[in-house]
């Protein structure tokens, strides 16, 4: 199928516009990356990089061997950002609680949550 006058011209200064609007999101991405980079060395917050991206698009956690982790994604028109934080992870809840609470789960006969309490017991106090 041949072009038309119309079709190459539009083709033309159709890249030339999505070339202009790709090199905006590449002058933001590029200021997003040396803001990250400023952040790092240590001269912009946490909460001034994420007023900049917002709120993240996702965000998980799980904790092992003691330590929390917290996976931030914020999903952007040119991708992805990440962050990752990790934390020692401290238990909040002490013995006597879980022993409590152990009590009450055999009172009310749920032993699946009371043998779940009870590894938990034992896990603590092994670590001691």
């Amino acid at each position: 199928m041949k072009k038309t006058f119309d079709d190459i011209f539009n083709e033309f200064f159709g890249e030339a516009l999505n070339t202009e609007a790709k090199n905006a999101e590449i002058r933001k991405v590029i200021q997003t990356i040396a803001n990250f980079k400023r952040h790092n060395a240590g001269e912009l917050s946490d909460e001034e990089v994420e007023m900049e991206l917002g709120q993240p698009s996702t965000t998980e956690e799980y904790i092992e061997d003691g330590i929390l982790y917290t996976k931030m994604v914020w999903k952007t028109s040119v991708g992805e950002y990440m962050k990752i934080v990790i934390t020692d992870f401290k238990p909040k809840i002490s013995i006597e609680t879980l022993e409590e609470q152990l009590a009450e789960a055999v009172a009310v006969e749920d032993y699946s949550t009371a043998i779940a309490i009870r590894d938990e017991i034992t896990k603590i106090k092994e670590k001691k």
